[in-house]
């Protein structure tokens, strides 16, 4: 079923068709994949209407879905009608689901519907149209939850709605793939899904959490610390699609089908969790206990109520204060949700098996917080004051006009020699210049953030903006991070932090350090430590 070429093709010849394309997934995929040849993408919501789409209002949102159908996959002539019209598609990805909780069984059983058509009309329609493969996503929902962490051959037993469609639909799949092994087939069961524009992963703790910061209460949970919810950012199930799609056309032999879990290991839970809540909002975060838990889990109806009508007045005020009108994000929580259902998922064989390595294997809260900033740059989260974020303008900014031209040769030198692993991440990139004063010397952690510390492009132009803590200059093809030790101007020598900084889309990524020191009878270079999610 695979092509026989030895390496795979650029992105630039590849034309894709992503279905469900303006949900959370599928927008980032957009995004991720813009590059392609040509990029069909279908939805029953358009972008600019779209609660999940996480592609802002605006000229880019309106280039990237310049060739985006409007249309329910569950109207099964619609979607072959619209699949006979096309010329040449090399992969399918199938985001179509329905991730809201709560709903009546009619919506469950569309989704159900329309992702079986997907399957049966991909097979259909894959020999004329070229197909190479179809990258289906499921959920880690379809196993047990229980704190057992799940690999690709647990069984599949799952509790929620979700997980049950989710289920269905993949075992049509494999019965339609073993009759038909022409076309390769790819299932990812990522377990939740977070980063800019998650609104069902663990945007709802967040939200909830905000509404004990405005009150100044303490924000209690039922079940145990320890209760397992395991994730995977955004960007590292993008990657993980262009990664396997790769492999379908430069591994001659692979399965017909193939089964691989998306997870982290971070091995998050929900004192982990809260901790970064804490950090974050400034708030005390604690537990029920089991007692209290064990009467709730008899009671999850009334819970759920309960809960909600403490959260929502809160945060329809907060919402008042902010002027934000129209936010998909909310506090209110399904009963589904409530019963203490672990996630616990095994993402590991995906690096054993393919080499593939996910760009963000630990939650950090800097990456929490780029979450509700993408929201808060939006005005569709409330701004609040967190003093972990606060401002600290009393240091110095650092210009590069400080670091002599000889220094920035050796480090342009360097740079030169330094590979670039993937041409998204080339596309884009960052120069920022870091005082040194704000690394921690012994863990050679950034020890400050600040609220506008962020990542923007502008692919039109380079474009510079201000913030206490750093200078950011933007541009295309700059591929370092760069700080000087503007205190050592006028002394022996120089201190430069330098770092490959490879990105998508501001995506930053953990990066490795440079010590570059320069005096009057010394040059060397020197690896040192990570420095963090910059």
């Amino acid at each position: 079923a695979m092509s026989s070429s030895n390496s795979a093709p650029p992105l630039s010849s590849l034309s894709f068709l992503i279905l469900g394309a303006t949900g959370f997934i599928g927008s980032h995929l957009t995004s991720y994949l813009s590059k392609a040849k040509s990029l069909h993408l279908i939805d029953k919501t358009p972008p600019i209407i779209s609660n999940t789409c996480s592609i802002p209002v605006g000229e880019r949102q309106k280039q990237l879905y310049s060739n985006f159908k409007q249309m329910d996959c569950s109207r099964k002539d619609a979607l072959d009608d619209y699949l006979a019209q096309l010329e040449h598609v090399d992969f399918v990805i199938n985001c179509v689901a329905e991730t809201r909780f709560g709903l009546r069984s009619e919506a469950y059983t569309k989704s159900t519907d329309a992702q079986i058509n997907i399957v049966n009309l991909t097979f259909k329609h894959a020999k004329r149209l070229g197909v190479r493969g179809l990258i289906h996503f499921s959920t880690a929902e379809v196993y047990a939850p229980t704190q057992e962490k799940k690999t690709e051959t647990s069984p599949l037993k799952p509790s929620t709605v979700r997980g049950k469609v989710a289920q269905n639909v993949e075992q049509h799949l494999t019965q339609k793939s073993s009759q038909d092994t022409s076309l390769n087939c790819i299932v990812l069961r990522p377990a939740i899904v977070y980063g800019p524009g998650d609104v069902t992963g663990l945007s709802p703790r967040l939200v909830c959490a905000s509404t004990y910061a405005h009150s100044k209460k303490k924000m209690k949970l039922l079940w145990t610390p320890n209760m397992k919810m395991h994730t995977v950012h955004i960007h590292d199930v993008c990657k993980a699609v262009w990664h396997l799609a790769k492999r379908v056309i430069s591994t001659p032999d692979a399965t017909p089908l193939t089964v691989f879990n998306l997870c982290d290991n971070t091995d998050l839970n929900q004192q982990k969790f809260n901790n970064i809540l804490q950090e974050i909002f400034s708030i005390s975060v604690g537990f029920y206990g089991m007692i209290i838990s064990s009467v709730a889990k008899k009671r999850i109806d009334e819970i759920a109520t309960m809960s909600n009508e403490l959260h929502l007045p809160i945060w329809e005020e907060m919402k008042k204060e902010s002027c934000i009108t129209n936010t998909p994000l909310t506090p209110y929580i399904s009963p589904e949700l409530i019963h203490n259902a672990s996630m616990s998922v095994d993402g590991s064989a995906l690096s054993a098996k393919t080499a593939f390595k996910y760009q963000f294997p630990q939650v950090t809260t800097e990456l929490i917080y780029q979450q509700l900033t993408f929201f808060q740059d939006q005005k569709k989260f409330p701004g609040f004051e967190n003093p972990f974020f606060a401002s600290l303008s009393k240091f110095k900014d650092v210009s590069m006009t400080d670091c002599p031209q000889n220094v920035l040769n050796e480090i342009s030198e360097y740079l030169k020699a330094l590979s670039i692993e993937d041409e998204h991440e080339a596309e884009q990139a960052t120069l920022a210049l870091i005082h040194p004063e704000h690394v921690d010397p012994g863990t050679s952690q950034l020890k400050y953030k600040t609220k506008e510390y962020g990542w923007k492009h502008d692919r039109s132009q380079v474009h510079r903006y201000r913030c206490p803590v750093v200078q950011l200059r933007v541009a295309r093809n700059v591929k370092y991070v760069v700080g000087v030790d503007s205190d050592k101007t006028h002394g022996e020598g120089w201190k430069v932090w330098i770092a490959l900084n490879d990105q998508l889309e501001g995506y930053p990524r953990p990066v490795n350090v440079i010590e570059y020191t320069q005096s009057s009878d010394n040059t060397k270079v020197t690896k040192i430590c990570g420095i963090g999610n910059l």
